[in-house]
């Protein structure tokens, strides 16, 4: 009966203890506790929600380097968890680096829209808009003053500033980029130049997988990806050739104009050395930021949301919101997740009507049942850069992107 007894109350323990770890997310506890935050280690107490003995759900940490790296630091942070990292939507403030980051997190990395802020230093009065992918910057960083009002822009490629690559570039002649070309090689380089053609072209790109059992630790596949190739001439009339990749990723993207042939144009890349893609042996620039020679810079304070723009700058409106009023004027295309129309629209110009490509979720389509080619159409999006529809002569026909939120 006693050894009955014992088991009966040890299972009622079991139980309870088990309960109280399940309920335990709901529960405001205080630990010690640690995380990794741009490369380093920070230890210190947290206040919150827990789940099985970590930080889960909303929560405050303050924490500090670990002393063995010999240097001070502190960060403190307030918003969600998971699973013991910051998760979700936070503001951790670097008390040591005087910038606090208002935003999504995950995994303990800046992860979306981030608002940053200066805190200390000479210019305290301003903070950046940015958007960051596991801890690297890209696409625009918008600055702003106190009163919210814009004071200016960056870009990014690759996680740094187009700023930077435009200060470090500097022009060469034709013959160090020829003769010299190993030596100048992944070098920042600056380029006046004239439009003579723009091509796009297929190439092949080796990548390496690691379910190989060779020496190399991997086996080899083949990438097809299109490269845009813009054949140029400098002041002299000597020909280079600048290029980059179609498919760019988020981290990788090129500030480029819709160019045509005879524009005057000064660029900024990396030089490539000498090479024969798309059949040119020709010095080879990879392409980041061009921009109208004879043209001032656009002023972020004054941009007027027409459709000229759109074309002209449209990373300064990737993510903007617009309404558009027109009429479809058919099908573009048809992929495994989005339909592609055509839509005339006069809503940022009164003198004609501009054509503009707008993604619609095919289950969206579906839903929907769009009018056909000649309807009146109202849509509500986002503009997600441009996309290439055709070519006229010597120039490829560009139409801004819109990424379809709304149907009206």
């Amino acid at each position: 009966m006693k050894r009955w007894m014992i088991l009966l109350v040890s299972c009622i323990l079991g139980l309870m203890v088990f309960a109280g770890n399940a309920k335990a997310g709901g529960e405001d506890r205080k630990i010690v506790w640690t995380i990794q935050w741009k490369g380093m280690s920070y230890t210190g107490n947290y206040s919150g929600d827990m789940a099985f003995g970590r930080p889960n759900g909303y929560g405050e940490f303050r924490g500090f380097i670990n002393k063995e790296y010999g240097i001070e630091g502190q960060i403190v942070y307030s918003g969600e968890w998971l699973d013991g990292r910051m998760e979700g939507e936070g503001l951790l403030t670097d008390r040591t680096a005087g910038i606090s980051y208002e935003g999504l997190f995950l995994e303990n990395m800046l992860n979306g829209r981030i608002k940053e802020t200066v805190l200390e230093g000479e210019e305290k009065d301003y903070y950046l808009i940015k958007r960051y992918s596991r801890d690297v910057p890209y696409e625009l960083s918008i600055k702003y003053d106190p009163q919210e009002k814009k004071t200016g822009y960056d870009c990014y490629f690759n996680g740094i500033s187009v700023g930077e690559i435009r200060a470090a570039a500097r022009t060469f002649s034709y013959d160090e980029l020829s003769y010299h070309a190993k030596e100048n090689t992944n070098k920042e380089i600056k380029l006046r130049c004239k439009v003579v053609s723009i091509e796009d072209v297929q190439f092949t790109e080796e990548a390496r997988t690691g379910t190989g059992e060779s020496d190399t630790g991997g086996v080899q596949e083949e990438n097809i990806l299109n490269r845009r190739i813009i054949k140029v001439a400098d002041q002299e009339g000597n020909a280079y050739a600048l290029s980059y990749i179609l498919e760019q990723d988020k981290q990788n993207t090129v500030y480029v104009p819709v160019l045509k042939k005879g524009d005057d144009i000064t660029v900024y890349g990396y030089y490539n050395g000498i090479n024969d893609l798309g059949g040119y042996n020709l010095p080879f620039i990879d392409l980041v930021y061009a921009r109208w020679t004879k043209k001032a810079e656009p002023d972020i304070r004054k941009l007027d949301y027409s459709y000229k723009e759109f074309l002209n700058y449209p990373y300064l409106f990737k993510h903007r919101s617009i309404a558009l009023k027109g009429t479809v004027a058919g099908t573009c295309r048809i992929d495994g997740e989005w339909l592609y129309i055509f839509v005339d629209s006069d809503t940022h110009s009164k003198k004609h009507k501009n054509r503009y490509v707008c993604r619609i979720s095919n289950e969206e389509a579906a839903i929907r049942h769009l009018p056909k080619p000649g309807k009146k159409i109202h849509l509500r999006g986002s503009l997600q850069g441009l996309e290439m529809c055709g070519q006229k002569g010597d120039d490829l026909i560009f139409y801004p992107l819109l990424n379809v939120m709304l149907i009206m």
